[in-house]
């Protein structure tokens, strides 16, 4: 089979940004890391640079300021946003693994980028509603938050209407 330049040119585009997703995976478990050693290390507060808000890869600290006084409450936000953002970010390697490969409209294509979809519209929808937790503040929701929602739905459509597509090309192929 023979290989365009513009076929080329995704699977090289593919490459590097697996190559970033990776490493934003490995820079927010480092995060979580260092928190989590910082926070059972005996120190109940963020301090230094994690206070300065340079952690936000973590750690919304606009919407989580009330869980600063509460350690293990921020420890397990900390951990449930790694855990949905992480599986997020995995699924998003293994849909930008299979660009590399060739397999640009599969339905594990969809799968892959409907499951990242979901995960970045839970991962906000849990950074609204963990403010209520134990009534440290009210509902929080900015424009930053409402983008990232709208841009998650949009992936999710965009993968229901691949697999759709799939589906059809599929049904058309067993029929010729």
């Amino acid at each position: 089979m023979d290989i365009s330049a513009e076929q080329i040119q995704v699977r090289r585009l593919a490459r590097l940004l697996r190559w970033l997703v990776m490493l934003a995976l490995a820079g927010g478990t480092l995060v979580w890391g260092l928190f989590s050693w910082t926070l059972w290390a005996g120190q109940t507060q963020l301090q230094g640079a994690m206070a300065g808000g340079v952690a936000t890869i973590g750690v919304g600290m606009a919407q989580t300021g009330g869980l600063v006084g509460h350690p293990p409450l921020m420890w397990l936000y900390m951990s449930l946003d790694l855990a949905i953002v992480g599986y997020g970010l995995l699924r998003l390697s293994a849909l930008l693994l299979g660009y590399e490969a060739g397999d640009l409209f599969s339905r594990r294509a969809a799968d892959h980028l409907s499951a990242f979809a979901l995960c970045m519209v839970l991962r906000e929808a849990v950074d609204m509603v963990v403010p209520l937790v134990g009534g440290l503040a009210g509902f929080s929701i900015d424009s930053g938050s409402l983008r990232l929602l709208l841009v998650g739905t949009v992936f999710w459509l965009l993968s229901r209407i691949l697999a759709a597509a799939y589906t059809i090309a599929d049904d058309h192929g067993r029929i010729i």
